[in-house]
């Protein structure tokens, strides 16, 4: 996680998820949930399990972004 950034939240997480620019499904963000911690809950999910899911969303965001600027 950046320095500036708040900590994420189960919030973020479904905010960056359903953005336009990703539009993510429940099973999709849920793959990347269990991917990423091995765990099948966002409400299990420790301070740092969140914002390792977080960054991970803001990077595919990031991908998608360079992506439709090559375009």
């Amino acid at each position: 996680m950046r320095p500036n950034r708040q900590a994420a939240s189960i919030r973020t997480l479904w905010g960056l998820a359903k953005s336009p620019k990703l539009s993510l499904s429940d099973e999709e963000l849920y793959q990347l949930v269990k991917r990423e911690t091995g765990k099948d809950s966002l409400r299990t999910l420790t301070q740092g399990e969140l914002n390792q899911v977080a960054c991970e969303l803001e990077k595919e965001l990031d991908r998608r972004d360079r992506q439709a600027a090559a375009d």
